[in-house]
């Protein structure tokens, strides 16, 4: 992770690593997290740290979950169910990274997964957030990222908003391809 931060202001440490063993919280993804309260037993029980100290929880039942996902991360100035992943009823504390193992998911997961939730954790969007090539939606929000209207995957000389300067930003750590390797 730190070889993907080398540009930024920000290093990590591990500190402590706790393993659990729950078949209620890995089996049951989709009812207890996704759809239930389940995220504030799992938050209570292995929240470390203050808002500064960076959670990562890795969990075979991520995987499994009806919406295939490799990963997913809170934003630190929203509440989790505005962010799309989690019902108005459950609140966590804004602090957690949870990733697939890659073992258990290598068609969603790639070996940058951690990177891209961790920059959601540090407030970043994707790329193409909005889908529009309008002006008035500036996507990620970040100056020097280029306009993208939509998802393209590794496609290297991908355009979607063609009447805006530059090309879709598919490295973008931020982006969801197989391609990623820069912060822009």
């Amino acid at each position: 992770v730190n070889t993907d931060f080398y540009d930024t202001p920000f290093q990590f440490r591990i500190q402590r690593i706790q393993r659990i063993t729950n078949d209620d919280w890995s089996n049951n993804y989709d009812n207890l997290v996704l759809y239930g309260d389940g995220m504030n037993e799992i938050a209570s029980a292995v929240r470390q740290g203050g808002s500064t100290v960076l959670n990562i929880i890795v969990a075979d039942g991520i995987c499994g979950t009806s919406q295939r996902i490799a990963g997913f991360a809170t934003l630190p100035f929203t509440d989790r169910h505005v962010y799309g992943l989690f019902s108005p009823e459950t609140y966590v504390p804004l602090d957690f990274v949870g990733v697939c193992p890659l073992s258990l998911n290598e068609e969603y997961y790639s070996s940058h997964t951690i990177t891209h939730e961790i920059g959601h954790w540090l407030g970043l969007l994707h790329t193409f957030q909005g889908n529009s090539c309008s002006l008035d939606n500036p996507n990620d929000h970040v100056a020097d990222t280029p306009q993208q209207a939509k998802r393209v995957g590794c496609v290297l000389d991908a355009d979607s908003c063609p009447n805006l300067p530059g090309l879709d930003p598919i490295t973008n750590f931020m982006e969801l391809s197989s391609c990623r390797e820069v912060f822009t």
